[in-house]
């Protein structure tokens, strides 16, 4: 058999030329200005193109059949998107507004747990975001055995037990877990549509193929192409470097109504940090609220977490002797317990989240020499010994397995 055998040949093999012409355009994206230049940032922009290139199929081919929905990640530690939030497992799945879904699983011990059922595709960013929670459930909301097992239903029509109503529009389903401390277990669930038949998926026409390579395609150029537009021009925030803004502006009802809905508050920086540099970050944090503080790189995704101390929350980060919360922000590690390592990048973008509560608290920033830092916060911030470190790391890389078992 051979090419001209199938009268879809010539189709198939013209889309997957274009689906490879036009992912070349996505490299040429990772020299944008506002990307660094160093070996580091610049095989990490590369790396994040072809995280995007193995999760681009994932989405629009073989999880995207909402009569045989499936959970896939869609971020973790190989695949970076969206200003992904390291100390979150993200998850969705393809679902429609008409038929009837079953969530069952155990639901875990994450600090905070959220199942949203998305809307309409708006038009703004790129697949799986441009829609926005038109109804969720929190997992304090959730009715669980004594074993935190549960089922969870979804469908227009009203249903017995936990239900969150779909709406015409729906699309998607977006299951988050934030964690809080190394100690937690994620959720284990599975989702199935109620009253389909037991045949397995049809073969894939060629039309539905040649779609997806559309999509794909167009999918990691966006995501190289509009992610440090995003961050830099389109909020209009980002003119002075190391200074936290509110995410979104507060006028904007429909984007503090997204966030309430998620549970959430955002506080965003755009940090220029040199390697002889350290930008000390304090707040006052009530002892009872769940934050999430992450570095990102330009293009939103998240650093290094796997083996590097990138990202940090309230439940493993010791507030100082005067009651301060002090992170410090550097190249290298300063040997003070709250440090966020920058994975060789000069510059990027940091969130502060603030979890199930609206208020975020004051935060203040001031970028100094490290041959200054001791001088600076010496007397009050709380130290690390290397041993510590190294002991701290091991929890992390075993917490990220737990989390992630790949």
């Amino acid at each position: 058999m051979a090419f001209g055998d199938n009268p879809n040949d010539a189709l198939l093999r013209d889309a997957w030329y274009a689906f490879c012409d036009q992912i070349k355009e996505a490299g040429d994206h990772v020299f944008k200005d506002e990307s660094g230049a160093s070996d580091g940032e610049r095989t990490n922009a590369f790396r994040y193109l072809t995280q995007n290139l193995s999760q681009a199929f994932d989405i629009f081919l073989e999880n995207a059949d909402s009569r045989y929905p499936n959970l896939h990640a869609f971020c973790g530690p190989t695949r970076k998107l969206g200003a992904d939030n390291p100390d979150c497992i993200y998850l969705q799945s393809w679902i429609n507004d008409h038929d009837t879904y079953k969530i069952s699983g155990n639901r875990g011990t994450a600090r905070m747990f959220n199942v949203a059922v998305q809307g309409a595709w708006t038009g703004s960013l790129q697949e799986p975001f441009g829609d926005r929670p038109v109804a969720n459930l929190f997992g304090d909301e959730l009715e669980t055995d004594w074993d935190g097992n549960f089922e969870l239903w979804i469908s227009p029509e009203p249903h017995e037990g936990n239900w969150i109503q779909s709406q015409p529009g729906t699309r998607k389903i977006f299951y988050r877990q934030y964690f809080d401390t190394w100690d937690e277990i994620p959720a284990n669930y599975r989702i199935e549509r109620i009253g389909g038949n037991e045949e397995p998926p049809p073969a894939i026409e060629p039309a539905a193929l040649v779609d997806s390579f559309e999509r794909a395609a167009l999918f990691v150029v966006e995501t190289t192409k509009t992610w440090p537009d995003t961050l830099w021009t389109r909020h209009g925030m980002y003119d002075t470097p190391n200074v936290f803004r509110r995410y979104g502006q507060e006028s904007d009802k429909a984007h503090e109504a997204a966030d309430s809905r998620r549970g959430r508050v955002i506080e965003t920086l755009r940090w220029e940090i040199h390697p002889d540099e350290a930008l000390v970050i304090e707040f006052d944090a009530d002892p009872k609220q769940f934050w999430q503080l992450s570095g990102c790189s330009v293009f939103g995704a998240s650093l290094e977490f796997r083996y590097r101390q990138v990202n940090l929350t309230s439940g493993n980060s010791p507030r100082d002797p005067d009651g301060r919360n002090r992170v410090i922000v550097s190249h290298d590690d300063p040997g003070f317990a709250n440090w966020m390592d920058l994975q060789g990048h000069t510059r990027g973008w940091m969130l502060f989240r603030n979890m199930l509560t609206r208020e975020t608290p004051e935060m203040q920033t001031r970028r100094v020499k490290l041959t200054d830092l001791e001088a600076e916060i010496g007397s009050v911030a709380t130290r690390i010994t290397p041993e510590q470190r190294q002991a701290e790391l091991r929890r992390r890389r075993s917490a990220i397995m737990r989390r992630y078992p790949i």
